[in-house]
């Protein structure tokens, strides 16, 4: 009775083994920086690439004070409250954003096809 749990259990720790996150992260920077790439002239570049540095770090650095303010006054479990809904907030905008791109003209909404 409990082989399917034993094979579940080592098909888990199987998955998070051999799929280590420095890979995607790896893969996903390179598509994020080829399409800024393409998407800025060549002449703004550096300076793209450095706000977004900038911006980045900056905004690693508030949440880290951010959370720290929300777990001394609440606790940890409304900090990770907070995090889920903003991290589905994000994905929900994603998605509507993305539903609203035409793949085929490269146009992002209806008013611009006219």
């Amino acid at each position: 009775m409990s082989d399917p749990y034993i094979v579940r259990g080592l098909g888990d720790v199987l998955l998070a083994v051999v799929t280590p996150l420095p890979v995607a992260l790896l893969i996903l920077m390179v598509v994020f920086n080829s399409t800024v790439q393409g998407a800025v002239p060549e002449r703004l570049r550096g300076r793209v690439f450095t706000l977004l540095d900038v911006t980045w770090n900056l905004m690693r650095l508030l949440s880290l004070a951010l959370g720290g303010i929300v777990v001394d006054a609440l606790g940890i479990a409304p900090l990770y409250w907070l995090g889920g809904t903003l991290l589905a907030l994000a994905g929900v905008l994603g998605l509507v954003l993305l539903g609203r791109h035409d793949f085929r003209t490269g146009l992002n909404a209806p008013e611009e096809r006219d």
